[in-house]
């Protein structure tokens, strides 16, 4: 059972707070909840108790070899005619590749409205 105050509610456990549950520093029991074999037998028992008295729960870590990949095409406006070219091939090639695409585009007619308005030039 977590006690008030030791974590953060629904963050589960901090590091610390297990380390002092059990005993031992917070590089130590790091090592027990990585897998690290580098822990004398008692230690770990100590740690692995004090994470089930606590509740932990390990998040999965990041597989970048398993994410989706994501092109984030900038464009300055899709109204230009080349605009559609280049957002096709890209699709097309995401497509053959994988990863998703997301277009961002700028907004030229308020841009150049602004510019208009502010004597800025081109």
């Amino acid at each position: 059972m977590v006690r008030a105050g030791s974590a953060s509610v629904g963050a589960g456990p901090t590091p610390e707070v297990v380390a002092r549950e059990a005993g031992v520093s917070v590089p130590t029991a790091s090592k027990v909840v990585n897998g690290r074999e580098d822990v004398a037998p008692e230690t770990r028992r100590r740690v692995t108790e004090a994470l089930d008295r606590l509740g932990y729960v390990r998040r999965p870590r990041f597989d970048a070899a398993k994410a989706p990949g994501l092109v984030d095409l900038v464009l300055h406006s899709l109204e230009r005619s080349w605009s559609g070219a280049v957002l096709h091939g890209v699709e097309a090639a995401a497509y053959e590749a994988g990863p998703e695409v997301v277009v961002s585009a700028g907004r030229a007619r308020l841009r150049d409205a602004r510019r208009s308005a502010t004597g800025w030039t081109s």
